[in-house]
């Protein structure tokens, strides 16, 4: 029998696109800063098709981009996790004191990244493996994927698809959302008068980068999963594409 591993997906507020306008009188820390504050707006649509037949090859490709593009979601955002928590480890915990309540939302948001990002990962694993058809009683950590021993229903396959592109979002907003609240950690601590590191700004500059990389990755896992659905001559629940504005509060997005 096939398995897989179950997990919550959760979603975060995040978003990709980059602009510095509107930046006004902010000093040059705050405007490095700014650019990086993210917001996502996202919904998802619930759909069904009553699914029962084995999958074929074609169904399996598509299957396989999606697996494909979660999992490099899934990389990029364990590397924007990385950068905020070094960009954490660059300021001192007597100048962190003087942000402490942006400090605090920041270490919560990079507690659920780094969760999303972990159930992202599995979901992603699960697909791989159930989308390959060279498989004889496949097993990923004693929890069922399909129910027969080398191949999975189109439903199943369906059903992976949906939540390896659904945790690919969650974990990318996740990160996106972190990297908003590591913006206005900065320029809380800006504020307050510390003097941010390079390693500050390095660190926040590369986990944007990664973060807008994840998120390009879950929206081609999406489609990569809507394709999944047309080869299998069905419908499915709908994910609406991750997207958003930047701005520079840390919290909403807009200023």
């Amino acid at each position: 029998m096939l398995v897989f591993n179950q997990a919550g997906a959760q979603s975060a507020a995040g978003a990709s696109g980059a602009t510095q306008s509107a930046l006004g009188g902010l000093t040059e820390q705050q405007a490095v800063l700014a650019v990086a504050g993210f917001a996502v707006l996202a919904a998802v649509v619930s759909g069904s098709g009553g699914l029962s037949s084995v999958a074929v090859p074609a169904d399996q490709a598509a299957a396989t981009a999606a697996a494909s593009s979660a999992t490099a979601a899934a990389s990029k955002a364990s590397e924007a996790v990385k950068s905020l928590e070094e960009l954490v480890a660059s300021i001192s915990s007597t100048d962190a004191s003087r942000a402490s309540v942006e400090k605090d939302a920041l270490d919560r948001a990079i507690t659920n990244a780094k969760e999303a990002q972990a159930v992202a990962k599995s979901a992603a694993d699960d697909l791989a493996l159930a989308s390959s058809v060279k498989v004889d009683g496949l097993v990923n950590k004693g929890i069922e994927i399909c129910r027969a021993a080398n191949t999975c229903t189109k439903a199943e396959l369906a059903n992976l698809s949906f939540k390896a592109a659904n945790a690919a979002k969650n974990s990318a907003e996740a990160v996106l959302g972190a990297v908003n609240a590591a913006n206005a950690y900065g320029l809380a601590l800006v504020n307050a008068g510390v003097s941010l590191p390079t390693a500050f700004t390095s660190a926040l500059n590369s986990a944007s980068t990664s973060s807008i990389e994840a998120q390009n990755q879950a929206n081609a896992a999406i489609k990569s999963y809507e394709d999944t659905l047309k080869a299998l001559g069905t419908t499915g629940t709908t994910i609406a594409a991750s997207t958003g504005t930047t701005g520079t509060t840390g919290t909403t997005g807009t200023r």
